[in-house]
Formats: structure tokens, C-alpha cells, sequence
């Protein structure tokens, strides 16, 4: 890479694993002229997001950039990347930062499992390197629930990661000399897999110094393990085990540590009191260990399952008893309400219910409580004899499936208390299904039926198939006034809007959405609730839309008015696509296309307001496609825009729109047969380019290009112009692959110009031609490519040929100079003198004059005449051997 601020390599690397990253200078320049470089390493990408076409200011920020360093000849730069984030691919880019150029190497290995070693318990492996390298061992076999593994490294550094899978890492240290790890269940799941990787950093390039590295796997010892009862105090001290099978387990012990062995990869240990331990109540074997002490009790309960509408009866037989039961949030805004009623109770204990306090709390999580549960938590209020009052309570904005609520018996008593309890919802709605934009609107009207009975005004519709998608819209309003709003399941408003009817019906639509500068509306998540209110007397339509409309075949024509949208999904797009949307009559309107949620801001995306006529996007190579295999496309009318002249906020008026798909090779054709290109584009190595609208156009920035790259001192020889007209052609109408995407330049291509033009014209070429070594070029004669070379012409001279050697001693007598030296044409020479040389001045009456020389004094005219014209030869023939050499 050229020391050029314009100049930047860029790789881009698709991966489903781990991967790790060695950039170094090429090792055969470690000891010749100083090279420096920077690596940078880019999270996901943009495709061409950069390049967006409306006023508004640009959604994007860069992505991430995760890592960055500079290496050199002494240096060189290691990385490894993990994929915990689902991030599938990732942008390495190249600068030269120091020297004329750099000689750089780059290599990307992946973190395969069929390469790991197996390891097991108290055993060991050794290996020495001084190259960068990377080492995969495999401990799944490894049946112990605590363990060491110890690394050494001498004085050398190694990067050490450890995790249940080669995606995530768990522990990521560099380890240097000696690093001992403990492996146990509450870092790692030890019934799967676990892995070892061992990443030699400390290697370099350019020194190539052996270091040695040892891994050994230990056994920990411990204690006798004491087996603990549910239910039973421990009575010693040690190390204490218990196994469950889906119950929901507590402790109670002061101090007390815990672990587990099996399915909680992310959880840390744990130290509390009274806690509910992790993962409890799920079905399956769950194993735990403690730090036990004397008195550790572990102890079982119920949770016990009320769904609304219905009730369930409980008993306190103790004070301090806490009694759990779950509402399961299902198609509701996770607002209810439970009622503890029909209490029975002994007049022993109590005269009323306010004499009775019962503590509550309820969370997404059980609540058990260390100590002092009535001292921490509200109790319920009485409403009458047996009852209390309902508690309102929600899913605290989460995505959860259950709530769960704890209530506690905060006063000693003789005899048992029973009492019942039920769960309602808290709000009234109307479950809806969200559609797709052909399903239409929906009508709604608040004029009184009879005159006389007041017309409903306030509707809330509760929408539960929100899977990405949600877009809600109201238009047509006449009358009065409406607003719309919604919001998450049990959350505060997140978009709300008002329609009215006007003098001039320009504000008489509106919308709501999750609206995000990339995405639009196209990524939200979770149910959501919709929530009108309209002015009595008034007519409007509303539409809620949580599904796209397919397009698998190429074509889909549409009208649309009001502030309202339409979303597309293109399926079977995993190939070179081109999206056109024809706006036939009407108000703009603003286009935007993404790959999809998964990789959010970091995935392709593009914008643009379409006024009239067509508007294209294009994912053409495939360095901008992110291997997805849908795209979805949002159409939205009478969006309000940041500039008065881009604004189409009051555009109530309707725009009919076309839209046409073109996948794969339907992109590509047969190349123009006209123009300047056409002599080029009859050898080409496969007959499919890509289909330009503008094929004049594209013939004219190959000429173009052709002069600014054709720009030497001299005339090339027709091979080479031949290969400069081909370069410039191939780049202005790249071939296609099979998959329809335009395909880079050959490499060889470059490769024959260095070869077969002079040294002046490769001097003056642009930077993409001077290196041929440049990663935009695909290897050989695969890519864009011709199908032919012009044969180099035999009267060329090597450029590495000097005639000065011809002189040197000791010269080669046999062969020294190339067979045939074609030495440049030079015009005659005439040799005339200047003015002050042809007058008589001198008063030795000397006349010159016509290249004759009279001379009155002698008659040696042909002598002088010899001596000046050896002189004159003499000055061509120095002349001459000058340019020469």
C-alpha cells in the first residue's frame, strides 16, 4: 500500500465464529527500508448507508470500531474477536502511516473445534513457536465440578480465552509467565462443551524467537463433600451438595456461598440470605454447592399459578411464612389487579381484618427477602370485614412471562388463616391482530346512534403480534379532532399525534410509531397498545400494521395517501439486487430499504425522497450484501422532512407508485456493441456485464477515464493503450458472477500494464493501478477480466537493462545487451552562430556566413573549414551519446 492519505485497503471478513487477526509487515522487509502501517477493525457495516439521499441529516454514525493498532518492522498487531454480540461480519481496514509504502501481510484464522486438543484431568501439552499462532483445546470431557487450568509461558505473553463455546468467551486475559484458572460451575456449564484457546501473541514476525508454552489441566482438592436434605440444617461445616429436579429451592443461613455446576453460563456466585436460588423452578436437574456452616438449611416451596379472571385458595399457618403465586402475562398490558377476600381467621387471634397484616411485594423475579419482610414491604389495606382492597400490579416495563407475588404473614398466630385469592385485569381493551398495508382501513365513527345516547370516544386496542414491524396510522378525519397514541406493555406513551379536520383538509392524517432514523419503523419489539380518543360527532379510519407484504416476484404496484406507510419484504434476496420505485403521480415520497433487525445500526440500510420518476437502490457487489435473504422496504407518504422544500407534511393528496425487484443475473446482459468501449467488450472473459441504464454514459467516463490514466510523456505501444483501454472499460462495465454481482478487476490485468508500458507511463498512473497488489483486484484472470492478452511486442527494451555496464570491467563479452536496441529518432541539428560572432568587429576582416569561411590573409581555407566542422560534429555526437545514456 502506497504512503497516499486517499489510499485505504479494505477487507471484509463473514464469519460464524471467533476469529483472530495477525497483521505484520511482509517478513522478506524486516530488514530493508522502515514500513509502518495501521490495522482497524469495524464491527458489521453499512453497505453504502454512508451515501443518503434526503435532507435530513445523516442517520449514520460510524460503526464501531473495535479495534485499532500500528505495526511495523520490529511490530506486529494480534487480535481476537468474539461473536457473544451476533455480529456475522466485520471490516478490516489497511493505512500507511509512516513510509513510501508498506509490504504488509494480514491473516484471519477462525476458531474451529474439529482443530482442539483433546485435554482431560492431570494432563498436560506442550509446544514451542516463534510464529503467531493460535491453540485449541478441547476440556468437555472433563467430568469434575472444580479444576485448574495453568498456563506457562516463561517470559513470553499469550492471550488466553476460555468459554463453553468458540463464539464467547468467558475469561479473556493475557497471560504472561505463569496464570492459573479455576474452572467451575458458576462461570461455566460444565455438562457442555468448554474450550481452551491459546493465542500467541508474544510471537513476532520479524525476530522469530522461540518461546515455549505449557498448559496442564488439575484436578482442585476438596473436602468430602457433606450431602445436604431439603428441608434438614446442616450440622457441619465443609463443602455441602444438592441436587434438584424443577423445584423452586430457598436457603437460609447467614454468610453462606453458592455455586452451580450445571446450565448457567453467565451467572457470577452468589452470597445472600434467605435467597432463591438460580434457576430453581425449571425443569430438569439442577446441582448446587455451598460454602456450608453449621445450620445451612435448604428448603423447597410452592409457586402456584393464577391466571386472570380466576382465584386460588391459600393457608398461613405461621408468622413469617411467605406464600408465592405467579400471574402469567398473556395477551394483556401486564396490569392486574389481586384481591386477597374471604379471609377466615380465630377470634383468639383477631377481631377484624385491620388487625391482621399481611406484607406483599411482586416483581418479574421471586422475592423472598433476607430479613424483616414486614419491616421492608407494604401491607395490604382493609376494605371490609373478611377482604382487603385490590393491589394494582404490573411487569415493571419488562419482557417477562410471569409476575410474581410474595406475601408474608407479619403477626404470630394460634390457628391457621385461610383465605382467597383473585386476579383481574386492571384495564379494559380490545385485543387486536395487526395487519398489512392492503388489509385496508377501518372505520370508526362517534355520531350518536339515536340522538340521544352518547357515542363511545375513547378506544384502546391492545396489539400482540408486534414481531419487528408496527406502524400505526389514522386519516380522513372529519368533524373534529383525534388523537393516537401507544405504548409498550405496561410502559409510558412512546409516539402520539393529533388529526383535525381543516379549512383547507391538510392535516387531517397522522401516525405513530417506533420511528428510528435507520430502521424506521420496521424494528420495534414486544406488544404494544394503541390508544384514540376522538371529539363526539366525528368520522375517521385507522389502520395497524405489524406485517409486510411479500414481494417474490418482480413487480407491485400500489396508491397511497395520507400520512400513512407501506412495507415491503423482498424474499430470495440473498443475490445481486435492484429495487426501483417509479413514482407515477403525486407528492414524494420517502424510500428507505434495511437488511433486516438483526445487526440493528450496523446493518445495510439506504434512504432517499423520491419526488417523480424513478428512484433506484442497488446492492451491486458483494462486499455491500450482508448474506441475508430478505430485504424490506418501507414507502411512506406525507412524512413530515427537516426543509421547507422537502416537506410533505400536508400533502393529503394520493401518489400512485410502482415498484420493480430485479434479482441475480436478471441484473446482467449482453455488453453494448456501440461506443467506445465496444472493441474492449468483445473480449471478454464471460459475455454477462452489468445493465446500465446509461450505456452512453458509461462510455464516456471509460474515455474518459482512459485519457487521465493514458497521460505518459510518450506514445505507448498499441499493446499497451490496448491494455489502458481495457482497464478502463472493465471498470466502467464490470462483468457479473452467478450470482448477478459485479465482479472486480483481474489482478493480471494490472499485471500485463506493469509489464508491457513504459516506465513514464506506469509513473503517471492513478494509485488503484500502481500496486497491482491493491485487495480490490480479484486473483489472476478471475473477475472482470479479458479473455485474451495482447502479446508483449519483442522490441520493447528491459527495464532493468543498463548500458552502462557495456563499459564496466570485466564486462560480459557474450551476452550484455538485449538482442535488438531500438534507439530513439532525433531531427537534424543545424548548428548556427549567434550575431556577434558573424561581424568583422575584430578588424581581422573574418566573414562567416553561409557556413563558408573566407579568409583574406591565407588561403588555408580548407583547414579551418575541417577544424570547424569537426567541432560541430563533435557537438551533435555528444549530443547524441547523451541521450542516449
Amino acid at each position: 500500500i502506497l504512503d497516499d492519505d486517499d489510499q485505504h485497503h479494505t477487507y471484509k471478513i463473514y464469519t460464524d465464529s471467533s476469529f483472530y487477526v495477525h497483521a505484520y509487515i511482509n517478513e522478506d522487509n524486516c530488514d530493508f527500508t522502515f514500513e509502518e502501517a495501521r490495522i482497524s477493525i469495524i464491527e458489521g457495516g453499512s453497505g453504502i448507508s454512508s451515501i443518503r439521499n434526503t435532507l435530513e441529516d445523516d442517520c449514520s454514525t460510524c460503526s464501531e470500531m473495535v479495534e485499532t493498532c500500528d505495526f511495523d518492522n520490529s511490530n506486529d498487531c494480534f487480535f481476537v474477536e468474539d461473536t457473544c454480540n451476533d455480529i456475522d461480519f466485520y471490516y478490516i481496514v489497511i493505512t500507511n502511516i509512516a513510509s513510501d509504502y508498506a509490504d504488509y501481510v494480514i491473516d484471519v484464522q477462525s476458531f474451529k473445534p474439529s482443530n482442539a486438543i483433546t485435554s482431560s484431568i492431570n494432563t498436560g501439552y506442550s509446544f514451542v513457536t516463534s510464529v503467531h499462532d493460535i491453540f485449541v483445546f478441547d476440556l468437555s470431557s472433563i467430568s469434575n465440578s472444580f479444576f485448574n487450568v495453568e498456563i506457562t509461558t516463561g517470559e513470553a505473553f499469550v492471550d488466553v480465552r476460555i468459554g463453553n463455546s468458540l463464539d464467547c468467551f468467558v475469561i479473556e486475559d493475557l497471560c504472561e509467565d505463569d496464570c492459573d484458572y479455576e474452572i467451575n460451575g458458576c462461570d461455566f456449564d460444565l455438562d457442555g462443551l468448554l474450550y481452551v484457546a491459546i493465542n500467541t501473541q508474544g510471537a513476532d514476525s520479524c525476530i522469530n524467537i522461540p518461546f515455549y508454552v505449557t498448559i496442564e489441566v488439575t484436578s482442585v482438592p476438596v473436602d468430602d463433600v457433606i450431602s445436604l436434605s431439603l428441608n434438614t440444617p446442616s450440622s457441619s461445616s465443609g463443602l455441602g451438595r444438592i441436587t434438584s429436579n424443577g423445584q423452586w429451592l430457598r436457603f437460609e443461613g447467614n454468610g453462606v456461598s453458592y455455586i452451580m455446576s450445571d446450565d448457567i453460563p453467565d451467572a457470577s456466585c452468589i452470597t445472600n440470605c434467605d435467597a432463591v436460588l438460580e434457576n430453581s423452578g425449571i425443569s430438569g436437574t439442577n446441582t448446587y454447592y455451598f460454602d456450608a456452616t453449621p445450620g445451612l438449611t435448604v428448603t423447597s416451596f410452592d409457586v402456584t399459578q393464577i391466571n386472570a379472571g380466576s382465584s386460588q385458595t391459600f393457608t398461613f399457618t405461621e408468622q413469617d411464612e411467605v406464600i408465592v403465586f405467579a400471574i402469567p402475562v398473556q395477551n394483556s398490558l401486564g396490569e392486574y389487579l389481586f384481591y386477597v377476600e374471604d379471609l377466615e381467621f380465630s377470634g383468639v387471634d383477631f377481631d377484624t381484618t385491620d388487625d391482621i397484616d399481611i406484607a406483599y411485594t411482586f416483581d418479574n423475579t421471586i422475592t423472598y427477602g433476607c430479613s424483616g419482610f414486614c419491616g421492608t414491604f407494604p401491607t395490604l389495606s382493609s376494605s371490609c370485614y373478611n377482604s382487603y382492597s385490590g393491589v394494582q400490579v404490573d411487569s415493571q416495563c419488562g419482557d417477562t412471562e410471569f409476575i410474581y407475588v410474595s406475601l408474608s404473614l407479619c403477626d404470630p398466630i394460634t390457628c391457621d388463616i385461610s383465605f382467597t385469592v383473585r386476579v383481574e385485569t386492571s384495564s379494559e381493551f380490545e385485543s387486536v391482530t395487526g395487519t398489512n398495508h392492503n388489509a385496508g382501513f377501518t372505520s370508526v365513527s362517534t355520531y350518536s346512534p339515536d340522538g340521544c345516547t352518547a357515542a363511545e370516544t375513547s378506544f384502546t386496542y391492545f396489539v400482540d403480534n408486534v414481531d419487528g414491524l408496527f406502524y400505526a396510522s389514522i386519516r380522513n378525519v372529519y368533524g373534529g379532532s383525534v388523537s393516537l397514541s401507544y405504548s409498550g406493555s405496561g410502559c409510558a406513551t412512546i409516539d402520539s399525534c393529533t388529526a383535525q379536520d381543516t379549512q383547507y383538509k391538510d392535516e387531517c392524517s397522522c401516525s405513530v410509531s417506533n420511528d428510528e432514523c435507520i430502521s424506521r419503523s420496521m424494528c420495534g419489539n414486544g406488544p404494544s397498545v394503541v390508544s384514540i380518543t376522538a371529539d363526539s360527532d366525528t368520522t375517521f379510519e385507522y389502520q395497524i400494521i405489524t406485517q409486510f407484504v411479500d414481494i417474490a416476484s418482480n413487480s407491485v404496484s400500489n396508491t397511497i395517501y395520507g400520512e400513512t406507510a407501506h412495507f415491503y419484504r423482498i424474499t430470495n434476496a440473498n443475490q445481486a439486487i435492484s429495487v426501483d420505485v417509479t413514482v407515477e403521480y403525486g407528492p414524494a415520497l420517502d424510500l428507505s430499504i434495511i437488511d433486516g433487525c438483526q445487526y440493528g445500526n450496523r446493518g445495510y440500510y439506504e434512504s432517499r425522497m423520491c419526488f417523480y420518476g424513478k428512484c433506484s437502490f442497488y446492492i451491486a457487489t458483494e462486499s455491500e450484501h450482508t448474506r441475508t435473504s430478505e430485504l424490506y422496504l418501507s414507502i411512506e407518504s406525507a412524512k413530515e422532512q427537516p426543509f421547507a422544500a422537502a416537506n410533505q407534511e400536508y400533502y393529503e393528496k394520493e401518489t400512485s407508485y410502482i415498484v420493480d425487484v430485479t434479482r441475480g443475473t436478471a441484473n446482467c446482459g449482453a455488453p453494448p456493441s456501440s461506443g467506445f468501449c465496444s472493441d474492449v467488450l468483445n473480449n471478454l472473459s464471460n459475455s454477462a456485464v452489468w445493465s446500465f441504464d446509461d450505456v452512453n454514459g458509461r462510455n464516456n467516463e471509460a474515455e474518459c477515464y482512459y485519457d487521465i490514466i493514458n497521460n505518459g510523456c510518450s506514445r505507448p505501444s498499441s499493446q499497451c493503450e490496448t491494455l489502458l483501454k481495457s482497464f478502463a472499460c472493465l471498470r466502467a462495465f464490470p462483468q457479473c458472477s452467478s450470482s448477478g454481482f459485479q465482479m472486480g478487476t483481474c489482478n493480471e490485468l494490472c499485471t500485463q500494464i506493469h509489464e508491457q508500458c513504459s516506465s513514464d507511463i506506469i509513473f503517471n498512473l492513478p494509485p488503484e493501478l500502481v500496486v497491482c497488489e491493491n485487495p480490490s483486484y480479484v486473483s489472476g484472470t478471475n473477475g472482470t477480466c479479458i479473455a485474451t492478452f495482447p502479446t508483449p511486442d519483442a522490441t520493447i527494451v528491459d527495464p532493468n537493462f543498463n548500458p552502462r555496464q557495456f563499459f564496466e570491467d570485466n564486462a560480459n563479452t557474450i551476452v550484455i545487451a538485449p538482442d535488438n536496441i531500438v534507439l530513439p529518432y532525433f531531427p537534424p541539428i543545424i548548428a548556427t552562430m549567434p550575431p556577434i560572432i558573424l561581424d568583422d568587429d575584430d578588424g581581422n576582416n573574418k566573414m562567416i556566413e553561409h557556413n563558408i569561411i573566407e579568409n583574406t590573409e591565407n588561403n588555408d581555407v580548407a583547414n579551418t573549414s575541417n577544424i570547424l566542422s569537426t567541432s560541430v560534429y563533435l557537438l551533435v555526437l555528444s549530443m547524441v551519446i547523451t541521450l542516449i545514456f
